[in-house]
């Protein structure tokens, strides 16, 4: 089983300007603790594809409670206010940190002169589960912040709130060993060309289950295997459709799913030297996987996704 470990993190800054747009007040990013139900959520979005972070929706909550913040939690402790999705501008990144591929995904809500007017001291923000749900009809949170210090808006001040997600361990220069059928292959992976956009990439681009997923690029011979953005070259290219099966792992927020090949598929001449999954994870294997009629091949990809 290849196995890949990603780290989740986040983060809250909280800054007021006044009429002219002037900021006077920057609290600068506050770490914030991810709640057990965005963990809970994000596995319930493989068992439910449709009712899932794959669908893009965010609100911000705003509060005044101070109690800790605990990771069974799933509301502020005083909710006064919230900001739906539509008026949340969002932005992501991708990049390496030395050998380290990481995305950042950026979420910036813009109150109006006096629109907020309160002894800010805690922050949520929340995830929308599937295309009807209404955001404003619930206070859950999936992340929570108690500010080390209140921010006091006031009726001349404009309330601006960032949120930034980080998601650290994407695959980009891993490497390992598999063993089939008595032969230790070397694996390196890297990211492919799909684009992170949204938060439901972190279901949707890890492991990816919608209709297309079986179908895999393999290539056989010298295969050249490409860095974040850049497509695998090199070699003899063919798609090849794959059976595959999904469960959850023995761990919160991981995800194991089987690519199964039959012994009338993935036949290459000279072997299997790449795999570019449909999720956009490209591996490279040395020495080629030799897969003929007489056998069945197994991948098994783990991915878990946890705190850093």
């Amino acid at each position: 089983m290849i196995e890949f470990k990603t780290g989740v993190e986040g983060k809250y800054r909280v800054q007021l300007a006044d009429k002219d747009g002037n900021i006077h007040t920057d609290t600068g990013f506050v770490d914030n603790d991810l709640l057990d139900n965005f963990f809970e959520d994000y596995k319930r979005g493989f068992d439910q594809p449709n009712n899932s972070f794959q669908y893009l929706g965010t609100a911000l909550r705003i509060g005044t409670g101070t109690t800790p913040v605990n990771f069974s939690q799933t509301t502020l402790a005083s909710q006064v206010a919230s900001f739906s999705h539509s008026g949340i501008n969002n932005t992501s990144e991708f990049y390496l940190d030395g050998t380290v591929g990481c995305m950042d995904w950026t979420w910036v809500a813009t109150f109006s002169l006096g629109q907020i007017v309160a002894n800010v001291t805690e922050l949520g923000m929340c995830w929308r589960l599937g295309h009807s749900e209404n955001l404003n009809s619930t206070n859950r949170v999936h992340s929570r912040v108690v500010l080390p210090t209140a921010v006091n808006v006031t009726a001349d001040d404009q309330l601006i709130v960032t949120y930034k997600l980080t998601a650290r361990g994407l695959e980009q220069g891993n490497s390992g060993t598999i063993v089939l059928d008595g032969t230790t292959h070397n694996w390196t992976a890297n990211r492919g060309t799909d684009i992170w956009s949204s938060i439901g990439t972190i279901r949707n681009n890890l492991l990816q289950p919608n209709t297309n997923e079986t179908q895999c690029s393999l290539r056989s011979g010298a295969v050249v295997l490409g860095g974040f953005g850049v497509a695998v070259s090199g070699g003899s290219a063919t798609v090849e459709s794959a059976t595959v099966t999904h469960t959850n792992g023995a761990v919160p927020g991981q995800q194991i799913r089987t690519y199964r090949w039959g012994i009338n598929g993935a036949n290459l001449a000279g072997g299997i030297s790449s795999v570019v999954f449909p999720n956009g994870s490209k591996f490279l294997f040395d020495p080629p996987i030799n897969k003929t009629n007489t056998k069945i091949l197994d991948l098994t990809l783990s991915y878990t996704i946890s705190r850093v």
